[in-house]
């Protein structure tokens, strides 16, 4: 037999770890990645604010930077013009 294998529950502890590291390193992907979309919505705004976008442009901005992520009850505040524009 071979005498330098590990007994299973080492190997799995292991595993475990490895696998406890790995979704670590994925969590702090995601951080970086909402750190980004904050910053993007944040220039999305001062562009806005500024006069350089309108708000359909910023919604819109926001909806390919942050899908899914505002209220769309929001929406109904502005009529559908206000997308196209």
């Amino acid at each position: 037999m071979n005498q330098h294998a590990k007994p299973p529950a080492l190997c799995a502890s292991r595993v475990t770890s490895e696998k406890k590291e790995y979704v670590l390193s994925i969590l702090r992907v995601v951080s970086a990645r909402l750190k980004l979309i904050d910053a993007e919505v944040s220039s999305v705004g001062v562009a806005l604010s500024r006069g350089l976008i309108t708000p359909g442009h910023a919604l819109l901005r926001i909806e390919i930077v942050a899908p899914g992520c505002y209220d769309t009850a929001a929406m109904s505040v502005l009529d559908e013009g206000a997308l196209n524009d």
